[in-house]
């Protein structure tokens, strides 16, 4: 780690989340080194929707009590600019979960529909889980929506929308996000993104450009701006965030997060960000290992 280069926010009064009973093993405590298969019953490829990409996978914990009341189960979304990706592709991402014995909820998503489609199956994978739960006993009631990039968009919208009105696609009685996880994923400034996938010379670029507000889409580009921007449902009740992201992304300009790092600095709730200017769009092998030596400090905080 850079000394220096981190910029990380305080961390505020924990309101919203009850204690346990007793403090929850660290989850800085890494547990032995052993084959997920040992240590999972992982369900592949569950459909949690009528589309072929409607597709989730399941990590089981053979031994999640052991987080007693602290348990946590995360969810993580891929990303590619709504326009490409798999859930295959984040294994450099839960595998640093599934080394604490969390249950993981690997989903897939919609692509090449537009944000809102994407955003609309988070809520339809969870209100799946919510329903088939009896078969898993997840912690439905403290989640952590997280993802890359489009991913952690989607996780930050979700999350954010909780109780919001006017949000299309609300979550089932019994579902609570009490985190969210944002890896250089937008949160503001979408019609700037777009400015800077269309500029581009690179064909992959152009065809994010032409998928985050395409016209076949249920939503016009000015509501997908209004319902599918984060930042448009940050409030002070959001879920403790923890977003990392770095000067040098050429794909989510540092300056898109101005205002709403504002916004975090001034809330009651409990967020940490990292940031170094000389940071691209992905981590590095490095750079994710300093990101989970910094987020398992951030969720003993939000499961005590």
């Amino acid at each position: 780690m850079k000394n220096g280069l981190w910029l990380v926010l305080l961390l505020f009064a924990v309101s919203g989340f009850s204690a346990p009973s007793g403090p929850p093993p660290s989850l800085l405590q890494d547990r032995d080194d052993r084959a997920v298969e040992e240590d999972y019953r992982v369900l592949s490829d569950i459909p949690y929707g009528p589309h072929e990409r409607q597709l989730l996978d399941l990590y089981l914990a053979n031994d999640a009590e052991r987080l007693g009341s602290g348990n946590l189960t995360i969810v993580f979304l891929h990303g590619g600019g709504f326009s490409f990706g798999q859930k295959s592709h984040n294994q450099r991402y839960i595998k640093g979960f599934l080394s604490r014995g969390l249950n993981v909820v690997n989903v897939n998503y919609r692509i090449r529909e537009g944000i809102p489609a994407a955003t609309e199956d988070l809520s339809l994978a969870l209100n799946y889980l919510r329903t088939h739960n009896q078969d898993w006993g997840l912690r439905l009631d403290r989640i952590v929506a997280g993802g890359f990039s489009a991913g952690g968009q989607i996780a930050s919208t979700v999350g954010f929308s909780q109780g919001y009105p006017d949000y299309p696609y609300p979550l089932d009685d019994g579902i609570r996000v009490v985190a969210v996880l944002n890896i250089a994923g937008p949160v503001d400034g979408l019609d700037l993104i777009e400015e800077v996938f269309a500029g581009s010379d690179d064909e992959g670029f152009q065809t994010v450009a032409q998928n985050l507000f395409p016209p076949h889409s249920a939503f016009s580009r000015e509501e997908t701006l209004k319902l599918f921007m984060p930042f448009v449902h940050f409030t002070d009740e959001a879920p403790a965030y923890f977003l990392w992201h770095g000067g040098q992304d050429d794909q989510v300009p540092a300056s898109t997060f101005a205002a709403f790092l504002a916004a975090l600095a001034e809330s009651p709730v409990p967020h940490r960000v990292l940031f170094d200017p000389e940071w691209g769009h992905s981590p590095t092998a490095t750079q994710l290992d300093e990101i989970f030596v910094e987020l398992f400090r951030f969720l003993d905080d939000v499961r005590r």
